[in-house]
Formats: structure tokens, C-alpha cells, sequence
């Protein structure tokens, strides 16, 4: 959900991001990024004072990561599924694969 805190009407672009867990950069056989962006989505206009819901589909295909050697996998474990505006704190939410 966003929600327009301000006096005018505006937009907003949310980002959503998947960011490996300890547990599973601890499997990788490389380094991992610290985060990488999975979508985004552009909200408005929005109302001043409204809000507005947001929808986003996340797939196992989302959370799949490289290796050293170049094939795609998916690390069991813990991934965070990271949301945010550019700005501010982010939302992070937990999958356990």
C-alpha cells in the first residue's frame, strides 16, 4: 500500500528487490549482491492524503542466483523479498526456501 502523506497529488515508483539471506550466501560458491531488483511498478497519481495498493508477483524464478560457473540455481534458505521507494526505510519481507 502507498500512502500519499503530503497536501498535492503525486506518484510513486516502488521498487522490489531480492536480497539473499545469510544462510545462503553462506552456500554460494562466489560472492552474492547485496541486493538486486526483481521489478518495479509506477503508482499514481495519487490523491493527496489517499493511498493506493500495489500488487506484485514474486516466482522461485525471482529468487534464482548464479554460480561461479555460470548455471542458475536456487539456494535454499532464507530470502528477503525487499520493497521500497528510493527513500526512506525499506520493507522486508521473509521466504524460507
Amino acid at each position: 500500500m502507498v500512502h500519499n502523506t503530503g497536501s498535492r497529488s503525486g506518484d510513486e515508483v516502488v521498487l522490489v528487490f531480492h536480497r539473499p539471506g545469510p544462510d545462503v550466501r553462506a552456500k554460494a560458491d562466489h560472492a552474492l549482491p547485496l541486493k538486486r531488483l526483481i521489478g518495479f511498478q509506477r503508482v499514481g497519481p495519487v490523491p493527496a492524503g489517499g493511498s493506493a495498493t500495489v500488487d506484485f508477483v514474486v516466482s522461485a524464478a525471482d529468487l534464482v542466483l548464479a554460480t561461479a560457473g555460470g548455471n542458475h540455481t536456487l539456494y535454499s534458505g532464507t530470502h528477503e523479498v525487499v520493497f521500497w521507494d528510493g527513500q526512506g526505510q525499506e520493507v522486508a519481507f521473509p521466504l524460507a526456501v
